[in-house]
C-alpha cells in the first residue's frame, strides 16, 4: 500500500445539480511523490481538469500507455483495465457524475465513452476550454467549485430533455437494487421490448441493465467494507449475501474482473484519496 501525502478536498454540487453530479474533488500532490491508483469498475462518468503534471495511464497486462490530456471526459467503467500513475506535482479537479449525469447534461450517448477517456475540448467544445482557463487562474477550491456549479447550471438550463422520465426512473431501479427488478418485467411495465430497454440503458448509462446491476453490486460490496468506527466489520460471506451475489465465489470472480484483484487485496490497495474510495465514501457536502 502506498503512503504519500495528498491534499484532498471534496464538495457537494449545488442542490439543483445533485441529480446529475455526485461530488467535486481536488487533489494536490507535491513534486517528488509518486501516485499509483487502481481504476475500478463504476457507474457514471467524470470530467477531469489538470493544472500540473499529467497522469501516465498504463494498460493493465500490457506495456502500452494511454495519453492523458489537460481536460478529460471519462466514461463509465465495467472492468479494471488501467492504473493511474504520476511522478511529479499533481493538481487535478474532478467532477464525478451520477450514472446518467453525462447524458442528461450534455446529451452524449454514454456508450460511446464506456471504458474510454476523450479530450475535453474535442467533445464539449470551446466553453469547456474557457472554463479550464478560468479555473487555472484561481487556486481556491471553493472558487473552482463555484465556477463548476455556474457552468453546469447553465448547461442544465440549456438542455431540452425530450426523454421520457419513465426511462430514467426505471433504469435507476436497476442500479439502486442491483438487479433485483427483473429486466423483462421492467420492459413490460414500460410497454416496450427488452431490446429497446437495453438500447436506452446504453444511451443513458453506457452499459446494458444486466451489466449496470453487476457493477452496482460490486460497488455496493465495497461500500459495505467501509464500516463506521466501532461497528463490527462485515465478513465477505455476509457482504456477498447482502449485495446480491449467489455466493462468495461469485463475489470473488466479479472482484477479479472489476477490481483486478481478490476482495481483500483490492481493499488493501485503496487509499482514501483514490477515486474508488471517494465514490464509495459518505455523501459530500
Amino acid at each position: 500500500m502506498e503512503h504519500i501525502s495528498v491534499d484532498l478536498q471534496t464538495a457537494a454540487p449545488h442542490p439543483a445539480l445533485r441529480r446529475f453530479v455526485r461530488y467535486y474533488s481536488q487533489r494536490r500532490l507535491a513534486a517528488g511523490d509518486s501516485l499509483q491508483e487502481p481504476v475500478t469498475a463504476r457507474l457514471g462518468g467524470l470530467l477531469e481538469f489538470h493544472f500540473a503534471s499529467l497522469y501516465r495511464i498504463p494498460i493493465c497486462g500490457t506495456d502500452r500507455f494511454e495519453s492523458c490530456a489537460p481536460m478529460l471526459v471519462v466514461g463509465p467503467i465495467t472492468y479494471r483495465r488501467v492504473q493511474l500513475h504520476v511522478d511529479g506535482a499533481v493538481e487535478a479537479v474532478t467532477v464525478m457524475f451520477q450514472p446518467f449525469g453525462l447524458h442528461e447534461l450534455f446529451g452524449i450517448p454514454t456508450h460511446l465513452l464506456t471504458e474510454h477517456a476523450v479530450e475535453g475540448h474535442s467533445l464539449l467544445g470551446r466553453s469547456i476550454s474557457q472554463l479550464h482557463g478560468r479555473m487555472g487562474e484561481e487556486r481556491s477550491f471553493a472558487k473552482r467549485v463555484q465556477m463548476l456549479d455556474h457552468f453546469l447550471l447553465e448547461q442544465s438550463a440549456s438542455r431540452k430533455r425530450a426523454e421520457d422520465s419513465r426511462w430514467h426512473r426505471s433504469l435507476a431501479l436497476v442500479a439502486q437494487d442491483r438487479g433485483l427488478h427483473n429486466v423483462r418485467r421492467i420492459a413490460a411495465s414500460l410497454n416496450t421490448s427488452v431490446r429497446q430497454l437495453e438500447r436506452k440503458s446504453l444511451e443513458f448509462a453506457g452499459m446494458t441493465p444486466q451489466t449496470m446491476a453487476r457493477v452496482a453490486r460490486f460497488v455496493h460490496a465495497l461500500e459495505l467494507k467501509q464500516t463506521s468506527p466501532g461497528k463490527r466489520a462485515f465478513t465477505w460471506t455476509e457482504i456477498a449475501q447482502t449485495s446480491g451475489y449467489y455466493d462468495q465465489a461469485h463475489l470473488i470472480r466479479d472482484f477479479r474482473l472489476m477490481g483486478g484483484a481478490n476482495p481483500r487485496s483490492l481493499v488493501d490497495q485503496l487509499e482514501t484519496h483514490h477515486g474508488t474510495s471517494l465514490l464509495i465514501g459518505p455523501a459530500r457536502g
